[in-house]
């Protein structure tokens, strides 16, 4: 069987995105409109770069277009090429122009910076980008955010619910077991795991509602799913202050493991709570169009980043 010589001089990037579109949705007209183009500008483009690549990529009909075998073939491999060269391209106009910049990064003051590893990672691939990283109270993460003082917040699943998605990324980056966190000679300290149930008579420590609200809604709706109210212990703006308390048995506190693994005492244990989780979550507005905030948002949505 002869194979077709295909020729490259004339195919233009934009001509292999829009087979890709093309190649999604079955349809001239709806490629066009992502790329801008009419319906008749599409078919001409598609039919150019069938002759040049000397393949035939499309089955057609009077209402729809399906790939062909070798099309098939083409939009695979595309699907895993065209993003990175994109990329590539993009990169490579940041480097020559110098373009330089800060991230600020406000993270969970109490918590634990796992995601060190892939802030470095991104700044060796951006040695020209500067990031400013700073631990936060909940309050303090929220009008870092608010007032432009932080350009991106990690935080935990339960305070983000103020964030609407209309106004703000949400990137959910990982999920965590919940924890609970009691002092080592308390009757359940040798359990591998606690229900909710198992917790009813243990006061329970809560964080002032100023600080953050979204916990103390969270640790009550546990409970009210088994029927049960949580006996209140007291109240501190940070979990890092209630550590005495646990130490001396007068309550008890339900954190995430990936936010208090970095803390080390002997007076208390954390066990993990059944069936309970919680996200890690990335936010920042979707009014902020820092060119370092758009490369870090596309680098955290990448296989590469690891939380």
């Amino acid at each position: 069987m002869k194979v077709e010589k295909s020729t490259f001089y004339n195919i233009q990037l934009s001509d292999l995105q829009l087979f890709l579109y093309v190649a999604k949705y079955k349809n001239f007209t709806k490629a066009g409109e992502l790329m801008y183009m009419t319906q008749p500008g599409v078919s001409k483009r598609i039919h150019h770069l069938e002759k040049e690549l000397g393949l035939i990529l499309f089955y057609r009909t009077k209402r729809d277009v399906f790939l062909t075998p070798a099309g098939q073939t083409l939009e695979k491999c595309l699907q895993n090429i065209l993003p990175e060269l994109f990329d590539g391209i993009t990169n490579a106009h940041i480097v020559q122009s110098g373009t330089s910049g800060i991230l600020r990064i406000a993270y969970l003051q109490w918590g634990n910076p796992g995601f060190i590893p892939t802030i470095k990672k991104f700044t060796e691939i951006y040695p020209q980008f500067e990031i400013e990283i700073s631990g936060k109270k909940f309050k303090e993460l929220n009008d870092a955010l608010l007032t432009d003082q932080a350009d991106v917040i990690i935080s935990t699943s339960y305070d983000c619910n103020r964030y609407k998605e209309d106004f703000y990324n949400l990137f959910y980056a990982n999920t965590v077991p919940l924890t609970v966190c009691i002092n080592k000679n308390n009757r359940l300290a040798q359990k591998k795991s606690v229900s909710i149930l198992e917790l009813k008579d243990q006061p329970v420590l809560f964080l002032n509602n100023t600080e953050s609200p979204g916990y103390n809604t969270y640790v009550k709706k546990l409970f009210e799913n088994y029927g049960i109210r949580p006996i209140i212990g007291s109240y501190a703006d940070t979990g890092l202050e209630h550590i005495a308390n646990i130490s001396l048995d007068k309550g008890i506190l339900f954190v995430s493991q990936y936010f208090m693994n970095q803390i080390s005492n002997n007076n208390f244990v954390q066990i993990p709570v059944k069936d309970e989780y919680l996200h890690i979550v990335i936010v920042s507005k979707k009014e902020n169009k820092s060119l370092v905030l758009g490369e870090f948002l596309k680098y955290i949505l990448s296989t590469e980043a690891k939380w």
